[in-house]
């Protein structure tokens, strides 16, 4: 079998290479899709390659930002408490 005899490392480093051409082959579809009006720049791989460190992928820029303008926004999606965590004791 293949993992006898591997490292952890040795096993993360083949999960990674594993990975590279398949996000490759995610960013093609996604730019053969892509609306160019509302995504002017093309996927990378690394944008699909879940081993990519974060810092290093280019996400793309969606939904709100939350900020003191716009926390209001979010606010309205948490749904109100009925009663307290203690079963409505109140401070105990």
């Amino acid at each position: 079998m293949l993992i006898d005899g591997m490292s952890l490392r040795d096993l993360m480093a083949a999960a990674e290479g594993a990975w590279e051409p398949h996000a490759e082959m995610l960013a093609m579809v996604g730019n053969v899709n892509r609306d160019r009006k509302k995504r002017a720049s093309p996927y990378s791989g690394r944008e699909f390659n879940p081993f990519t460190p974060a810092h290093q992928r280019v996400a793309a820029k969606r939904g709100i930002p939350i900020g003191a303008g716009t926390i209001h926004l979010l606010k309205a999606l948490v749904p109100k408490r009925k009663g307290t965590r203690n079963g409505g004791q109140g401070n105990v």
